[in-house]
């Protein structure tokens, strides 16, 4: 699977073109004034645009609240201009290593997870996984890269002075809610698109969040650096993973 994912890098690195151009203030007139307070927030005013980006994250991982959390490392490359995005991870299973990589790639999505490397535990795709993986997108689009938030793919709708409705066409059109702290952080993403995996064979639409818990500096970006992931279960919520952020470096080059 590492193979795979370095191929499937390799060939956005190749593809992609680094922007000359800077986001300006003026670029932040259509969108609802408490994103554009947030994208301020983050200091990406006057910075690059972001046709891609790099990411390391590590935490613990679970599949239900009866089972033990995992500790988990991970590295994550998004593309921007095919909306590409490749997250392979490694984590530590009854002290056997597990890998896995995430794929959304061509507008399709793929998962696959193998216990050391070996031995399948999870292989799926399909429109839950293609509408999922969009989900976690965007997500990344609002917390990793805030300039994305000018893309014309997005239409949004103003709830109030710190909630707002973003609906994203990208792979597959899916919609989220952000909630923002009066300081202008993004502090909630919720949206009722995403599919949980069940046993690694069915799916249930459920909706899912991501709270954040602490902000960072990433080489000049003030970006969430802690954060958690939850669905709302019909007996409650679950938390399957929790994370932090351990570098991002935007517009890498080959």
């Amino acid at each position: 699977m590492k193979k795979q994912y370095n191929k499937s890098v390799l060939e956005g690195l190749n593809r992609i073109q680094r922007p000359n151009e800077i986001l300006k203030e003026s670029d932040l007139k259509q969108l609802p004034p408490v994103v554009a307070k947030y994208i301020n927030f983050t200091g990406a005013v006057c910075q690059p645009m972001v046709s891609h980006f790099f990411m390391k994250t590590s935490g613990k991982i679970r599949g239900n609240p009866d089972e033990p959390w995992m500790k988990f490392k991970s590295e994550q490359y998004n593309f921007t201009d095919l909306y590409e995005r490749f997250f392979y991870i490694k984590a530590i299973k009854s002290g056997i290593p597990a890998y896995g990589l995430h794929s959304l790639k061509n507008g399709k999505a793929t998962m696959k997870i193998k216990l050391l490397g070996l031995f399948s535990l999870i292989d799926t795709e399909g429109t839950e996984m293609d509408q999922s993986e969009t989900v976690t997108f965007f997500n990344d689009m609002c917390m990793l890269a805030p300039c994305t938030l000018t893309d014309p793919n997005i239409e949004w709708d103003i709830i109030d002075d710190y909630n707002v409705m973003a609906r994203f066409k990208g792979p597959s059109t899916i919609s989220a809610k952000l909630t923002f702290h009066k300081d202008g952080r993004l502090i909630d993403f919720r949206s009722e698109d995403r599919y949980e995996l069940i046993g690694g064979k069915s799916y249930r639409l459920l909706p899912w969040r991501t709270p954040v818990s602490e902000y960072g500096t990433f080489h000049g970006l003030t970006l969430p650096k802690r954060a958690e992931a939850i669905y709302e279960r019909p007996d409650g919520d679950f938390t399957y993973i929790t994370l932090s952020l351990d570098d991002i470096i935007i517009n890498p080059l080959l």
